[in-house]
């Protein structure tokens, strides 16, 4: 198995070459317009999302001042004033003409829950609503300061719905009215939280899927949520203990307030801005219970009241759409890396065919195929290796000729100069075996060859080595 890159075959060096050298620069810039497009799509997403804040925080308000306006104008009815100017004869056909307008109120808005007047001792003197009339002030602790004499919104707090122990979470709004007798009365309005909430609802994925509203009073409770109503009521963080107590002792989200002020639900980031007196404006990030996820989000402070609201979003998906993109991108890329490599394969087996041919050439020539030659397609380098190949061999086998010709002309020579001892050693009786038997003798009694004087009347001396009866090769 060839693991290291130089044991590999050369095509498929090429092709890996090739692979990197296409798929590189597309991934380093795609990685880098992937960078640019996340931090730019996360500033578009974030302005977005202060976008859709900013729209909500004015339509919450405009819902407030709405009622805010509604008691304005209520606290200037006739029927008020006749009613509380009325004497013992007249009283009840004053307040049968003041419930008739109540009424004829709360058919026409289905936001109002009830209508309640408060005498100078915060005790509620009337009321539409069965259930209310007759209870002391402090038991809806969130009018008491409507007693400054100014036009009051109150927290979100839950008031006996019925006589039969029923529940009705509101939002009271009172407007002080100046009766004959200088007796400081005021109107209460009570609307019910339910719109207050379908508006924080509707925005629900409003800054893209997944993203959600909160709504934080300013102690740090929660009082509206857009998709999971069942963190309405606890606390962010830890309250402040004096404002704990008077919760509990009011009984403000009735008589489970102890079970929802004791389970504190936290989400500092969004705490430590609903209990500040002017809260960051900035993006956070943080992790919510509503999803179990790290979100994004914008705090906005309401203008009628010191509610803080939070437009939230899941941090993954803000760069969702980023990915997406870039998965299309890829999906795009990944046909013309293919047609990439289909084409680089072709050039390459074209480009390696020279070598492949030398390769199997060299294998024949190894073998003692030396007429193996290579065809010159080029006159590139691999041209110019193939044409030194051919010379190379050419000269190789040139050689080998010469080299074998020499060969068979020294054994011809051997063999001819070896049939006068051969013939003598015959006279003389001198065997093969006789012959062997003597080689380890003395060289006085080893046979010789007879020098060329003696053999053909020429100079050179008697028993000289064989090599010299030779003829030279360069003059052969």
């Amino acid at each position: 198995m060839r693991l290291r890159f130089r044991d590999w075959p050369l095509r498929l060096k090429v092709l890996t070459v090739l692979f990197v050298a296409s798929t590189l620069p597309m991934a380093i810039s795609l990685f880098i317009s992937f960078r640019l497009v996340q931090v730019e799509g996360f500033k578009r997403r974030q302005e977005h999302l202060e976008a859709r804040g900013d729209e909500l925080a004015a339509r919450l308000d405009e819902f407030l001042v709405t009622h805010q306006r509604n008691a304005y104008f209520t606290a200037k009815r006739d029927e008020i004033r006749d009613y509380l100017g009325a004497g013992s004869n007249d009283r009840a056909a004053r307040e049968a003409r003041l419930r008739g307008y109540f009424k004829s109120r709360l058919d026409s808005d289905t936001d109002l829950f009830a209508y309640a007047l408060l005498d100078a001792d915060n005790r509620i003197t009337f009321a539409t609503a069965e259930g209310l009339a007759g209870r002391p002030m402090t038991s809806l602790g969130h009018l008491a300061r409507a007693r400054e004499g100014l036009t009051t919104i109150s927290d979100l707090h839950v008031v006996p719905g019925d006589a039969k122990g029923g529940t009705r979470p509101v939002i009271a709004f009172t407007e002080p009215v100046a009766a004959s007798d200088k007796v400081a009365v005021r109107v209460a309005v009570l609307v019910k939280a339910e719109p207050f909430w379908d508006l924080i609802k509707r925005s629900n994925n409003a800054a893209g899927e997944g993203s959600y509203v909160s709504v934080f009073d300013k102690h740090g409770v929660r009082i509206g949520h857009s998709f999971n109503p069942k963190l309405l009521f606890y606390p962010g963080g830890d309250l402040d203990p004096d404002v704990e107590r008077t919760m509990r002792r009011e009984k403000r989200f009735g008589d489970t307030t102890g079970a929802y002020l004791d389970e504190v639900k936290h989400f500092d980031e969004q705490f430590q801005r609903a209990v500040a007196d002017d809260p960051d404006r900035e993006v956070f990030e943080g992790f919510a219970r509503a999803n179990r996820q790290m979100n994004i989000g914008v705090a906005r402070r309401l203008e009628t009241v010191p509610w803080t609201l939070f437009f939230m979003i899941p941090k993954e998906k803000l760069s969702q759409p980023v990915h997406e993109l870039f998965g299309r991108v890829a999906l795009w890329c990944a046909p013309v890396v293919v047609l990439g490599l289909v084409i680089g394969m072709l050039l390459a087996g074209r480009i390696l065919r020279p070598v492949g041919s030398l390769s199997r050439a060299l294998r024949r020539f190894g073998t003692g195929d030396l007429s193996s030659r290579v065809t010159v397609q080029s006159r590139d380098e691999l041209g110019e290796l193939a044409g030194g190949f051919n010379t190379m061999a050419g000269q190789l086998e040139t050689n080998m000729q010469v080299v074998s010709e020499r060969e068979s002309r020294i054994r011809a020579i051997m063999d001819t100069a070896g049939d006068g001892p051969r013939a003598r050693r015959q006279r003389d009786g001198v065997d093969a075996d006789g012959l062997s038997r003597r080689i380890g003798s003395p060289p006085s009694d080893r046979p010789r060859l007879p020098d060329r004087a003696g053999a053909g009347g020429g100079s050179g001396r008697r028993g000289a080595p064989l090599h010299r009866h030779l003829p030279r090769p360069d003059k052969a």
